[in-house]
């Protein structure tokens, strides 16, 4: 029954953490990982969209937009990225020049027109 309240309290605390990603070096310091974030919406209507295709030019890297409209990259190099948002029946979306410095997290707002 201890344990089992100890795991509990664990989770909890946890719980009530904010939540960032790191990265072990391996030389005992752990940093920040550099990451691009963000929310994918209608711009008209401002809603959320889901299964949006993002990708960062030149770096094989892709991924969709949750039910929330919300996307990652973590693990990324620093540097100047581009990306672009794709979705049927919407134009696509580019943004260029996205720097991100080591341990960073840019959060970016993507706003895609219907066709």
């Amino acid at each position: 029954m201890k344990l089992f309240l100890s795991v509990i309290s664990f989770f909890v605390l946890m719980g009530s953490q904010p939540y960032t990603h790191t990265e072990n070096t391996g030389e005992n310091t752990i940093r920040p990982v550099t990451a691009i974030c963000g929310r994918v919406t209608d711009k008209l209507t401002g809603e959320e969209l889901t299964g949006v295709v993002l990708q960062i030019t030149g770096t094989g890297l892709k991924t969709f937009s949750d039910l929330k409209g919300e996307f990652g990259f973590h693990g990324l190099p620093p540097g100047a990225y581009q990306l672009t948002a794709a979705m049927i029946s919407y134009r696509e979306g580019k943004l260029v020049n996205i720097e991100v410095s080591q341990g960073e997290r840019k959060e970016l707002s993507v706003e895609l027109k219907l066709d």
